[in-house]
């Protein structure tokens, strides 16, 4: 029995669509094809009540040579076809599907793509001019809200969920609570300071930065900390690394700095390459410690890895630079030992160093992997490598300090996806020097 209440609501709901579509006729064409499609939808279904060749698919015969099923003809592709919307095409977006052709099915070389000259795009299909720099107020003020590029790719960053990429993936939190004691209220605006005695739930967080999940609390690692506080008027997140120089200059950079340099050089040495680093005065030196550290043990007793500091052959070196010329005296050696598939670590504060650039122009010829370990504004240096690292102070001494702490953090890095991978004590399959 239906009440007078259902009736009248009934009654006005489809008054007010008929109203509705009085006023927008794309609505009531789209309605009447709606229409259309589920009532042809409905017969073509009402064709085929039960299947009438199922006792055909049952012995060895129908399964090797089975009969052509009943088939039923839809009256228009109404009920066959993916979209009722597909009347305008594009570039982007294609044209309406052929009749009887459904291109999900076909092979693989549909999404096989090879993307050689083609220009960097957004989510929107919006090219990218630069995507190393954000967009700021002056030469060093503070970044855009407007610069959507910096966005987008910090919010590609915040959700990735693969263990080796996640920052601050491995850490230790508690509960607790922030007691003011003082009055802050002619200061902020704040809940949590605006009386004496006002008691915020919290939980805090401290962790390891480029440490991914599994990793150890003892990994010489940037260390990082998070409270978030439970405020009466929401949450509040207080987030920062305990660290005296930040070494990027521009956030856009910070999931480059994740993703590449740490895989790239544990990728080199699990394949059985070799790290070759170089650098002058001070660089020079700390291509000797990182090489070091490698060949002999960082925290683990394990096999040695084979690394290479282009700094240390005085023969090698004086001989190149009075035959040839100082600027050639890691690039001639890298050539000579270095193979496709290497990796090569340079390092300079200015990143103008030219016997450097000349190294990482003749590991670019060579395939060779190149890692920038730099300073300043990383000069040309950063332009070049396929990763780099810059350390952003014009002081050279809080360069090199910053320098060796990234080594010493990229070597336990090594050492523990090394670990992961079950090559820590097991040198990989041996490689074809030739190939």
């Amino acid at each position: 029995m239906k009440t007078d209440k259902e009736t009248s609501t009934r009654k006005n709901a489809k008054a007010a669509s008929s109203r509705k579509a009085d006023h927008d006729p794309s609505l009531a064409a789209t309605q009447d094809a709606l229409s259309a499609r589920e009532t042809e939808t409905d017969a073509l279904a009402r064709e085929r009540p039960y299947n009438s060749t199922k006792a055909g698919e049952h012995g060895f015969a129908s399964g090797t040579h089975p009969a052509a099923g009943a088939t039923v003809q839809p009256a228009s592709r109404r009920a066959t076809a993916s979209t009722l919307s597909e009347g305008n095409g594009s570039r982007k977006t294609g044209a309406t599907a052929p009749e009887g052709i459904n291109e999900t099915i076909d092979t693989l070389d549909r999404v096989r793509v090879d993307s050689s000259g083609r220009m960097l795009t957004t989510n929107q299909g919006v090219a990218v001019a630069d995507n190393q720099n954000s967009l700021k107020y002056g030469e060093r003020g503070p970044a855009l809200l407007e610069d959507f590029i910096l966005r987008e790719k910090i919010t590609h960053f915040d959700h990735e969920r693969i263990p080796e990429r996640i920052v601050h993936a491995r850490g230790s939190g508690a509960h607790g609570y922030f007691e003011c004691y003082e009055s802050l209220a002619d200061l902020t605006r704040a809940a949590p300071f605006q009386e004496a005695g006002k008691i915020t739930p919290v939980f805090a967080r401290f962790s390891t930065v480029q440490g991914e999940r599994g990793s150890k609390d003892t990994a010489r690692d940037v260390r990082g900390f998070a409270v978030k506080f439970y405020t009466d008027e929401g949450n509040w997140d207080l987030v920062g690394n305990n660290m005296p120089v930040f070494f990027i200059q521009d956030a856009m950079k910070f999931p480059d700095l994740v993703h590449a340099a740490a895989a790239m050089i544990a990728m080199t040495l699990a394949e059985g390459r070799k790290l070759m680093l170089c650098g002058n005065g001070g660089s020079a030196a700390d291509s000797q410690h990182i090489a070091a550290e490698l060949t002999g043990r960082f925290l683990n007793d394990r096999r040695p890895l084979a690394a290479l500091a282009l700094t240390t052959d005085s023969s090698a070196l004086t001989c190149i630079a009075n035959d040839y010329d100082f600027d050639e005296v890691f690039a001639r050696q890298l050539t000579g030992l270095g193979q496709e598939g290497d990796c090569l670590l340079a390092i300079s504060t200015s990143g103008n160093s030219q016997n450097v650039l000349r190294a990482v122009h003749a590991a670019q010829e060579m395939k060779i992997a190149t890692i920038g370990l730099t300073g300043h504004s990383g000069g040309d240096l950063a332009r070049i490598c396929d990763a780099a690292m810059i350390v952003p102070s014009s002081i050279t001494a809080r360069v090199q300090e910053a320098h060796i702490f990234v080594g010493h953090v990229l070597c336990s890095l090594v050492e523990e996806t090394l670990a992961r991978a079950g090559l820590l004590h097991k040198a990989p399959a041996a490689q074809n020097l030739l190939n």
